[in-house]
């Protein structure tokens, strides 16, 4: 009989343990899930945040100098900052490239009032990622 208790103990801890150990996998299981969510929406809001001030000329659409101004301030920006999901974009600007560097030559030329007042193509591609890849401006 003095066995049978033992045996009904040690079934009893052994009951408990699975259960503890089948609560702790629920727990990880749901929030690792949770937080793989949380994640992918602060990616996406990422995303979203970085593509706006390009998105909000329009694909395919007339912008003055002025706008490629800020665009491609935007990109400079982007490129020189290690945590932006733009520092690989491809900007191909097109008739405002020069022998000078596009910086140099975008902030000289672009400065000028009749150059602000004269309006550019603008296009932008997206990549598989979602962010804005590739900037054409001509």
């Amino acid at each position: 009989m003095d066995n049978a208790a033992k045996a009904l103990l040690y079934a009893g801890g052994i009951l408990v343990g699975v259960l503890i150990i089948s609560l702790a996998m629920y727990l990880y299981t749901t929030y690792k899930e949770a937080a793989l969510n949380n994640y992918e929406l602060l990616e996406s809001y990422r995303v979203d945040a970085f593509n706006n001030p390009l998105t909000k000329y329009g694909n395919s659409s007339s912008i003055t100098g002025y706008d490629a101004w800020n665009i491609l301030a935007y990109i400079e920006e982007a490129k020189n900052d290690v945590y932006s999901l733009g520092r690989d974009i491809d900007d191909s600007l097109g008739s405002l490239t020069t022998n000078e560097s596009a910086s140099t030559y975008y902030k000289s030329r672009l400065f000028f009032i009749e150059s602000c007042e004269r309006t550019y193509h603008y296009n932008y591609e997206f990549g598989p990622n979602g962010v804005i890849n590739k900037i054409i401006i001509n």
